[in-house]
């Protein structure tokens, strides 16, 4: 399939209401019916949204996984029992002489970081414009703002804290990589648990820029540079703290495959005082309703 079309178009669908018609050519299926011979409607180079479109619906598509249409890489028996949108090894695989392709989703697990850079000298010359960045995959990932103005590099987004083969404490792409790897396994128990912190999250950032370009309009060009090193370097440390914390609460919850039972935020004890016994929750009755109809032909 058309690996970067199948990804414009599942982002321009949410824009517009006129990008069905390109579906064919998005996936390759009228050049793969065609034997090369005809690739279908080709897709606009751009569209006009049907309506303004906020940095936060941008981010929201950085996070596309082709929900809702027929490429959802949550779905199909390669996502396995729990909707994982991880695929191990390549693209695809080849079996029987035959080569089979996955959908390569925006949000993938190779991403090493990725931003929605909103541009606002128009709005706010003092403050300027807001990179809203994010390390590891995107879908379970946080965009924190990194103002245009700041002077310094948050320790936790520094070049030379860890590497790929030097695991450290500090770093944000180690935090983020260590809830995203864990989520792998049971994705659709646990990707509402990361959703939730992370709409808390970037809630609280929205709401805060105005407030900061109303503050920063009132400094010099010094102290602004100041004001929002310093707010930027906070909210990447606090927010990175925020998701180890998610990474223990996510650890413990689905401990050995299990859920964990908890009431307002706390997991319950029994009158003793000790944990109470888990949810032993089954495989998915869609999933078990597969191995049934794979026993039956055997």
């Amino acid at each position: 399939m058309y690996v970067c079309e199948a990804r414009v178009w599942s982002f321009f669908r949410k824009f517009s209401n006129d990008m069905d018609k390109y579906f064919d050519f998005a996936s390759g299926k009228t050049f793969v019916e065609t034997g090369g011979k005809d690739a279908g409607e080709r897709m606009p180079l751009y569209i006009k949204p049907n309506h303004k479109v906020s940095a936060q619906e941008l981010k929201d598509c950085m996070r596309d996984q082709y929900e809702g249409t027929p490429l959802d890489i949550t779905q199909g028996p390669d996502a396995g029992p729990w909707n994982s949108k991880l695929r191990y090894g390549s693209l695809g695989f080849k079996l029987d002489s035959v080569q089979y392709l996955y959908e390569r989703p925006i949000a993938t697990q190779q991403t090493a970081w990725s931003f929605v850079a909103q541009m606002r000298g128009y709005e706010s010359a003092k403050a300027g414009g807001i990179l809203w960045f994010g390390v590891d995959d995107a879908a379970s990932s946080l965009y924190v703002p990194m103002y245009s103005k700041i002077t310094e590099i948050p320790e936790c987004y520094a070049e030379g804290n860890g590497d790929m083969y030097t695991y450290s404490p500090t770093s944000a792409w180690w935090t983020y990589n260590i809830v995203a790897n864990w989520a792998y396994t049971k994705y659709s128990a646990m990707m509402p648990d990361i959703k939730k912190v992370q709409a808390a999250w970037e809630d609280k950032f929205n709401s805060q820029v105005d407030a900061i370009d109303a503050q920063v309009a009132t400094m010099d060009k010094e102290q602004a540079a100041e004001f929002l090193t310093k707010y930027s370097c906070v909210q990447a440390s606090e927010s990175t703290q925020a998701w180890k914390e998610l990474g223990i609460y996510l650890f413990v919850k689905y401990l050995d495959g299990q859920e964990r039972k908890e009431k307002d935020g706390e997991f319950l004890r029994n009158p003793y005082g000790l944990p109470e016994g888990p949810n032993r929750v089954p495989y998915p009755a869609e999933f078990l309703q597969s191995i049934h109809e794979h026993i039956a032909h055997e």
